[in-house]
């Protein structure tokens, strides 16, 4: 349910970085996916993937999120809704993998992907990958900036594509990260981030309906 949308999340934030205006030329409008590249078009590109890790797990004990909304009654009245979200934490490795045709130009992706992770915030043009993946529609996402992994440099002959005299290079850039979302139980689908306003207790003046999972009238809130 939020594997799909972390991995798009973090494909979105780069390439609000690797633009057609990115200061320098040969990494302008850069290929980046969830999918490993196999046409040689695609090089250089930025593999992404999100492994997770350890426990998905409900947010404290019988805890839950509401939304508040609007429907109209079969007499033609406004009824102000209070549905219920869970809101649910997971952990894992995002790990960003440099793909490059020669060792000069995986080493200078490299050196951007590592400005881009974790001097971002230094540079106008760097700290839109933050700036977007703060923004994420659906996930909120939280890695750790100051510790970055390098693995898996290497070199391997031949290609996807089938070039024997070919060599694909790579290295990979790790961060540990953390995130939330919020499911709606009756339509088991992540709601929107937004939706989610937070308030210190309801206003039980407003003729608020409560909602069970499954989207039945429970009791109401206040007066109709």
């Amino acid at each position: 349910m939020f594997l799909q949308r972390t991995k798009t999340a973090f494909v979105d934030a780069l390439r609000a970085v690797f633009t057609e205006t990115y200061p320098e030329r040969e990494f302008r409008d850069l290929s980046i996916s969830i999918e490993y590249p196999i046409e040689r078009e695609s090089y250089p590109t930025i593999w992404v993937n999100f492994t997770p890790m350890g426990q998905i797990q409900g947010a404290g004990v019988g805890h839950e999120e509401i939304t508040l909304g609007q429907t109209k009654s079969p007499d033609g009245s406004v009824d102000h809704l209070m549905k219920r979200h869970t809101r649910f934490t997971f952990e894992g490795v995002v790990t960003f993998t440099v793909v490059a045709l020669t060792s000069r130009e995986k080493d200078a992706l490299f050196d951007q992907m590592q400005r881009v992770l974790m001097a971002g915030t230094e540079s106008r043009l760097t700290r839109a990958f933050r700036d977007r993946l703060e923004s994420s529609t659906f996930i909120a996402i939280t890695p750790t900036y100051e510790n970055v992994d390098v693995s898996g440099d290497s070199a391997s002959p031949g290609s996807p594509w089938g070039g024997e005299s070919d060599v694909i290079y790579e290295i990979s850039l790790s961060m540990h990260t953390f995130g939330e979302f919020y499911v709606d139980p009756e339509a088991s689908e992540i709601v929107e981030l937004s939706r989610i306003v937070v308030h210190p207790e309801v206003d039980v003046a407003l003729p608020y309906r409560d909602v069970d999972i499954m989207g039945q009238p429970e009791q109401w809130i206040g007066s109709r």
